[in-house]
C-alpha cells in the first residue's frame, strides 16, 4: 500500500510539472496572439519577428511538456490506465508569414495560434483530470 501512495505522489508531482510547462506555453501563446493582432493591423517585420519568437518560446515549453507527458503516459499504462497524452504543434508556415506579409498570411498564422491554444487547453484539462484521479487514489490508499 505504501508503494501505491509513493507512486501516486510521484505521478501527482509529474502532473504538476506538466501543468507548469503547459501554463507557460499558454502564456507565450497569449502573447503571440496579441502580437499577431498587432501584426494583422500593420505591425511590420519587427512585430512579425516578436510574434514568431513567442511561438518559439511556446514550442520549447511544449517540447518539455511532451517529454513529461510521454513519461506520465508510460507510467499510467503500467498500471492499466490509458496514457496517450501528446500535443502536436503543427506547421506554422513562418516563411509565408514573412515573405507574403499580408493580411491572409497574418490571419492564417493567427488561426494556427488559436488551434494550438485549443490543443494546449484540452491537454491541460486532461492532465488536471488525471491529477484529480491520482489524488483520489492516494486518498483511498490512505495517503495525504
Amino acid at each position: 500500500m505504501q508503494s501505491n501512495i509513493a507512486q501516486a505522489n510521484r505521478l501527482i508531482d509529474l502532473c504538476d510539472e506538466i501543468l507548469g510547462r503547459l501554463s507557460e506555453a499558454r502564456r507565450h501563446l497569449s502573447s503571440a496572439r496579441n502580437w499577431g493582432l498587432l501584426d494583422i493591423f500593420g505591425g511590420g517585420a519587427l512585430v512579425t519577428f516578436i510574434k514568431h519568437r513567442k511561438v518559439d518560446n511556446c514550442q520549447a515549453h511544449l517540447d518539455a511538456a511532451n517529454g513529461l507527458l510521454q513519461r506520465l503516459g508510460d507510467e499510467l499504462k503500467q498500471v492499466g490506465q490509458p496514457g496517450h497524452l501528446y500535443i502536436e504543434a503543427g506547421d506554422f508556415a513562418y516563411f509565408a508569414d514573412y515573405f507574403f506579409d499580408s493580411l491572409f498570411a497574418d490571419l492564417y498564422f493567427q488561426n494556427k495560434i488559436g488551434e494550438l491554444r485549443q490543443k494546449v487547453d484540452e491537454t491541460y484539462d486532461r492532465v488536471v483530470k488525471v491529477r484529480e484521479a491520482l489524488e483520489k487514489a492516494r486518498a483511498f490508499a490512505g495517503g495525504r
